[in-house]
Order: C-alpha cells, then structure tokens, then sequence
C-alpha cells in the first residue's frame, strides 16, 4: 500500500506544519483528525510532506472531515504573514480565524444572509463625498490604501454604501470591518438600508452556529457583503473586491488575547496580497495612518462638511475651578441636561470609563486593592458587586473590610459609568436613564434593545463609553 506523508497545522506552540501519514493523498485546506500526544486534534492539511529520515515517530490521520478545502491560498498567506510578523504559531493563529463549530470538527451548516431593501438614499451626495468614491473606483483591481477623514456627521457611511453598491455591480464581494461588537447592529442596519445584494454578520457576541453560517456564505461567495469585528478579517471570500474599516484608530482592532495582531494592519496586508483597494475610515485618524498619509503612501480623501446643510454643533469648556463637578457633573452641565429634557429632547453624557469607580482605596491606610492574575488595579463594579480587572478579565468578589488595617473605610475614588449612572438618576429621577457600555450590551441584541427609545426619538439620558 502507498504511503503519503501530509503536513497538518495543529493547535499549540508549532511554528511549521507537523508531519503525518495517509494512505492516500490529502489536498491542503482541508480539516483532518489527528493524534497530537495523547489527544485527538482537529487541523488543517497543508499538503504533501517529503519523506521523513525517521519514521518511527510519524503518527497517521485517523480522518477526513471535508470534500472541499476549507481554506483557500490567501487565507493561508496571510496567515502565514501574520505568524512571521507577529511571531505566533501558525496552527494556532490559523485555527483561531475558523468559528468555534468549524474548529472543533463539526460539519458545515447552511449558509445564510440577509437581504438588502435596496433604498434609494436619504440625500444627494456632497462634492467631496462623490470625488471619495470615485478615486475609490479608480484604484479597483489593483491596491492602494485610502484613509478617508471626515467630520461627525459628514457621510462616511453614506460613502461606504455607494462603494459597496459600485464593487457589487463588478461581481466582487466586499468586506466591512467596525471595532465593537455594539457597533455592529447599527451599521448593518444603514447599510442594508441601501443594499442591492446578500449581507452576512460575524463577531464573537453570536451564536456557534450563527458565526459558522456566516463564515459558509461568505467562503461560498453566497454573502455580497460580510460585516464584521476583527475575528471577521481572516474569513475566505473568493471574489473580495474592496476592504472597509470603519473607526481606524480605535485600540479594539488590536487582538489581546491568544494570538496577538492588529486587525487594520492586516487588513491592508490582506489588501496589498489580493490586489484590491482598502479605505480606512476615521473622524480622528491613528498617528500611524496621519503619519502614512503625510508621506503620501495613503492617499487622503477629507469630508470636511456635512450634508444637507446641518448646523456644526456648538461647543462649550466648563472651567471645573470655578464650577466644581459633584458626581462627575457640574452645575452647567445639570442645566444643560435638565434643559434639554424639558424641551422634550435627549442628551448624552460621554465617560469613557466603564463599572461605578475606578479605585477602591482603605482611607485608614491607604490600601488599593490588586489583581491576583496581573499587575494590574480592579475596578469596582456594583452590578454586580465585584473587583472586575478590565485587563486580564479577572473578577472576584468585592470587599467591606480591610486586609491590611481591619478599617471598615473604605472608598470608591473616582467615576465610572455606573456611578454616573446613579448620579443622574438620582438628579433626573423622572427621565429614563440609559447606560450604554460593554457591561450592558454584553448580551445579543441588547444594544439594539437600549437605544430603542433613544432612535424613537424619547427624551431621556444616555450615558456610556466610547461604543
């Protein structure tokens, strides 16, 4: 009998494809069980392997799992682009972009999408909005790296809607990149608005199975368009034409856990492969991007205007000397807020500092608490009631008594949201309160159940962090 040796990327610290034996010949892509010590593995074939000099150490593939290749060659270069240049293990960066069902070995479901309304815009485009897309259009089938800079509120989106709507009239798919989990929600909302085509969804909020079927349509070219986190940038798309990515400069694009890499880097990366154009889209550009653009390596395309001749808001500093905040508010801004309700209007209050209070300190002795699993300081959270460490993720439970001293002292110094929370409702006890942050959105559709009222246009508060 014929005997073929097949390299397979396996989970763990292996930096190149383990050797195995088949009996057969394996094509690359596809998903094999494997003995990897004493436990069975699922990999990905990379093809066949020279003979080994030893083959008393060479273990054979128990199994088969797909007909067709689960990965196609750019997701394997850019795969391999990542694990040089980030320095982590193929296998596992490679087994971590697959949705946990494909991983673990399961079959691949359905695929499925939404479907776009096809709504006409809401207003014509600006000049600077047309000369956008159409340098854009010109640099299709070939890469170039654009960063488009515009106001708040001056149709960044809109741009992206045309963009996609061109790149699906030339049969490619395109791929939508947002930092946040909650973020999600609204853009797949503006932009199926104006959709002619399939739209797919993936990040880690939903479901197994939910992202397995996106990441099947997408591969499958069933998805025109795939919105996404940063885990949605290594999904396989035959026929991708253009890369977005909106809010370029937030700090979620950078992957902390397991295998660490920036998402918009390599989405140019994956861009320069491919040969396709890639926007990147922000109002307050990372350093690195003003920095490329100014050497002229990306070209900048600035939306200083906004349409349909709304007003620039009017902006106010409050001189915290002279009108000191209690509860993270000063006497103006209470005004302002109260005055914006009794017209029947919203306000939002902007802390970019998540849980009720940032430090829990003994004021007998001074003692802060720490993380048991990191340098870092817990921040107090109320719901619930725990030391929650925004760096490694750690939570234990809060305390009321001093280790050090046995005070019973103790203070939360400083604001969070929760606190702030409190405070406003406590002002405005007749005005709902809504508190929008990664605590309370943690949930699938919650933060589209949130800002429900605020989209129907209720009066009320909305307090949060940056999403």
């Amino acid at each position: 009998m014929s005997r073929f040796f097949i390299k397979v990327f396996v989970p763990g610290p292996f930096f190149e494809p383990l050797t195995y034996s088949s009996d057969k010949p394996i094509e690359a892509g596809l998903r094999v069980k494997a003995p990897l010590g004493s436990r069975e593995i699922v990999g990905i074939s990379a093809g066949e392997a020279s003979e080994p000099q030893d083959l008393s150490t060479i273990k054979s593939i128990l199994e088969v799992l797909d007909d067709a290749p689960v990965i196609d060659p750019s997701h394997h270069a850019l795969i391999r682009f990542a694990s040089d240049y980030y320095l982590a293990p193929a296998g596992d960066l490679l087994l971590s972009s697959l949705p946990a069902a494909i991983r673990k070995g399961k079959p691949f479901p359905l695929a499925k999408t939404e479907q776009g309304q096809s709504q006409p815009p809401h207003y014509p485009l600006t000049d600077e909005q047309q000369h956008a897309i159409d340098c854009v259009n010109q640099a299709s089938g070939d890469f170039q790296c654009f960063l488009l800079q515009g106001v708040t509120g001056s149709g960044k989106t809109q741009v992206f809607s045309e963009l996609i709507r061109k790149t699906l009239e030339r049969g490619k798919q395109v791929l939508l990149l947002v930092p946040e989990i909650g973020l999600t929600g609204q853009m797949v909302t503006r932009i199926q608005q104006q959709l002619t085509g399939t739209l797919a969804v993936s990040h880690s909020g939903l479901a197994d199975g939910a992202r397995a079927k996106a990441f099947v349509a997408a591969s499958q070219g069933t998805a025109d368009v795939l919105i996404g986190t940063r885990s949605a940038l290594f999904t396989p798309m035959p026929n991708l034409g253009l890369i977005l990515v909106d809010e370029e400069h937030d700090g979620a694009y950078k992957n902390q856990e397991g295998c660490r890499y920036s998402a918009r880097d390599l989405a140019i990366v994956r861009a320069q492969q491919m040969r396709i154009p890639v926007v990147l889209s922000s109002a307050t550009p990372s350093l690195e991007s003003w920095h490329q653009a100014e050497l002229g390596k990306y070209i900048r395309l600035r939306l200083s205007s906004r349409p349909g001749q709304q007003p620039s808001p009017t902006i106010r500093l409050i001189d915290a000397r002279h009108d000191k905040p209690k509860d993270g508010l000063s006497d103006a801004s209470r005004r302002a807020i109260g005055d914006a309700i009794d017209r029947q209007q919203q306000a939002l209050v902007f802390l970019n500092r998540r849980g009720y209070s940032p430090v829990l300190m003994c004021a007998d002795c001074g003692w802060i608490p720490e993380c048991r699993h990191c340098d870092a300081k817990p921040t107090l959270h109320r719901h619930p009631n725990v030391l929650w460490c925004h760096h490694c993720d750690h939570r234990q439970q809060s305390i009321t008594v001093c280790p050090e001293c046995s005070g019973l002292n103790l203070l939360a110094v400083g604001l969070g949201t929760e606190r702030l929370e409190e405070a406003l409702a406590t002002a405005f006890p007749d005005t709902p309160v809504i508190r929008v942050d990664r605590d309370t959105t943690a949930r699938r559709r919650a933060f589209e159940q949130l800002i429900q009222p605020v989209i129907d246009g209720d009066p009320c508060i909305l307090v949060g962090t940056q999403m």
